[in-house]
């Protein structure tokens, strides 16, 4: 069966321009990309990696987890958002405007840099606050495939080419898998 668009056979499983069906409810993976194309491009298998393949990985693409910062970050971030171009390019407008004699229109532009700066360093703030909360939420543990056999590994020492049992994983499965 040929169908010009992606949708529902009457069986319920999915045709994809006329490639093989897939059917979420077996597990089937997205038949646009063979698996033997995944695997070759990712450089693994049906049996998942060895522990000496994904111990290498691991040494080349490092851990699996977002970089967080350390410390007072604060004071450096002010400065980025008030050195920002737009904002050097408003400061050397406002200093062309003391230049030529009109001091209230360089102070109304210093303002609004400032106000500008201290808007984005407000949101950008509630962003990495959002960003923790949201990390509380990643799994620490994930299941994959290590020479046809499945076992749990952290979820920071997840490389490319790691395998996951269908539907092993849980209500959460790490963005890698």
């Amino acid at each position: 069966m040929r169908t010009a668009d992606p949708g529902l056979r009457g069986d319920g499983a999915v045709m994809v321009l006329g490639e093989a069906p897939v059917d979420p409810a077996a597990g089937v993976t997205d038949s646009r990309e063979p698996l033997n194309v995944l695997f070759r491009d990712l450089r693994t298998s049906e049996s998942g990696l060895s522990e000496r393949e994904a111990q290498r990985r691991l040494l080349v693409y490092g851990p699996n987890e977002l970089p967080r910062p350390s410390g007072r970050q604060w004071p450096r971030e002010l400065l980025e958002q008030i050195t920002h171009p737009l904002a050097l390019v408003l400061f050397v407008a406002a200093l062309l405007a003391l230049v030529t004699g009109t001091p209230v229109l360089a102070a109304a532009i210093v303002a609004v840099i400032a106000l500008n700066a201290g808007f984005a360093f407000v949101q950008e703030m509630q962003a990495q606050r959002a960003v923790e909360a949201l990390a509380a939420y990643l799994p620490t543990h994930a299941h994959v495939l290590r020479d046809r056999n499945p076992v749990e590994v952290e979820a920071r020492t997840l490389v490319p080419g790691h395998r996951s049992p269908a539907r092993s994983s849980g209500p959460t499965v790490p963005a890698s898998l």
